[in-house]
């Protein structure tokens, strides 16, 4: 049986290479990608990120 860690470690790295990870009788993870971004008014750069959704089914 695989520990919690290793779980969330193979979710990351699922992650990391798709945009969707479908966990059976759990849900779904959903992954969306967000350019970088500057901000003329306060001078900030925002860095490209990836933010995660979770869908319980």
């Amino acid at each position: 049986m695989l520990h919690y860690t290793q779980i969330t470690h193979l979710i990351a790295e699922l992650l990391f290479k798709h945009d969707c990870v479908i966990v059976p009788n759990f849900g779904g993870f959903v992954a969306r990608n967000y350019n970088s971004n500057f901000s003329k008014g306060s001078n900030v750069l925002y860095p490209q990120s990836k933010h995660i959704l979770f869908n319980k089914i």
